[in-house]
């Protein structure tokens, strides 16, 4: 019997109520699931590869690998976080009428969890000891408010601070299957949208905007944004970041 493969994909982004990475290699669920299905008004760029064996009792065995680039991937916001998922249907049918002969689906869904750090006094004067920083408007909340501010306002570079308060610092790239080890900071910027003071509760939300390569794949670059959020959902500031990754195996090629 000769099979004819038919492979359809979806992608998606909405919400899901799992843990991080955890959901990553989760089966699909059935609809009767408080997740909402992957769905996507275009199809994501992919590939295939396809194999058709027969094993010593004559059974026909196939195996189908399918990769969907991360690029190919919308982030939209869940409850707690960002997430992103990719929906994979096989149909297998035979040449002749088309006779479905097997069917199944699966769901490989990425999660990044928001974080919320609490803006302290004692950070900001360690901050600004470590750069110089001496105006004493970032030490004494007397100069602060003389200087029009209603408290300790954070110096700008501060949100770098922020964003090491994540108890699961490097979890956007684990969740992309990256090798800690093999990363380097390549950029960083900052759009600054509102003051942020001691006291304020700072909610900082991550996704990725883009992944790219140079130098024939040798070099990968993780371009991610960050949302940052005071305790009224003000928008304060949004940083965008850029994490280059080697690829060990580039110079095997």
């Amino acid at each position: 019997m000769t099979l004819h493969p038919r492979l359809r994909t979806a992608c998606l982004l909405v919400g899901l109520l799992v843990a991080v990475l955890s959901s990553v290699g989760r089966p699909a669920e059935a609809a009767t699931s408080s997740r909402r299905t992957l769905s996507s008004a275009e199809l994501p760029y992919f590939s295939a590869d396809l194999s058709v064996a027969v094993d010593s009792s004559t059974q026909s065995k196939v195996r189908a690998v399918v990769s969907v680039g991360y690029r190919s991937l919308n982030w939209e916001r869940a409850d707690d976080g960002y997430t992103a998922g990719v929906a994979i249907v096989v149909e297998l049918e035979t040449l002749k009428g088309h006779k479905r002969l097997y069917g199944d689906s699966w769901e490989r869904r990425i999660r990044v969890k928001d974080f919320k750090t609490t803006v302290e006094a004692g950070k900001i004067r360690l901050f600004c000891k470590a750069i110089g920083e001496e105006n004493p408007i970032y030490a004494s909340e007397e100069a602060a408010k003389a200087a029009g501010f209603r408290a300790i306002p954070a110096p700008p570079t501060f949100l770098t601070a922020v964003t090491n308060d994540d108890p699961d610092k490097g979890g956007l790239l684990r969740a992309l299957k990256v090798d800690i080890g093999l990363i380097l900071h390549g950029e960083q910027h900052y759009e600054y949208l509102a003051p942020v003071h001691v006291g304020d509760r700072i909610t900082c939300q991550q996704r990725v905007v883009d992944i790219y390569d140079k130098k024939g794949g040798a070099l990968w670059f993780v371009v991610s944004e960050t949302e940052m959020k005071d305790q009224s959902g003000k928008d304060v500031a949004r940083a965008r970041s850029i994490t280059v990754v080697r690829n060990p195996d580039a110079a095997k090629k």
